[in-house]
């Protein structure tokens, strides 16, 4: 086994500006798989992840992150990240790549 995939996830509440320009909060779930060599330490990839919730819990999100979709970019753009998710589980709402 020489690659094996790492998933993930931390979870963040922030607010954001919905189509209709109203401000308003979310619980979010971002999830990211990452391809790595077999017996890799998953803490590193989950520090990345963590780093990302944490910049942007209890805050309003800014104008380039607004959508799920943008968020989902923004953790893609990880080291080593093939695969996320960003999920809004109290809405059982989530997009991924496809």
């Amino acid at each position: 086994m020489s690659d094996i995939l790492i998933d993930v996830w931390a979870d963040f509440t922030a607010s954001h500006r919905c189509a209709e320009g109203v401000e308003h909060p979310h619980g979010w779930r971002i999830t990211g798989t990452f391809k790595v060599p077999a017996y890799t330490d998953a803490r590193v990839y989950r520090a990345s992840i963590d780093e990302l919730a944490k910049l942007w819990n209890d805050t309003t999100l800014p104008a380039h992150l607004d959508w799920s979709e943008d968020i989902l970019r923004a953790v893609l753009t990880l080291n080593n990240c093939v695969d996320a998710k960003v999920s809004r589980p109290a809405e059982r709402i989530a997009v991924r790549p496809a």
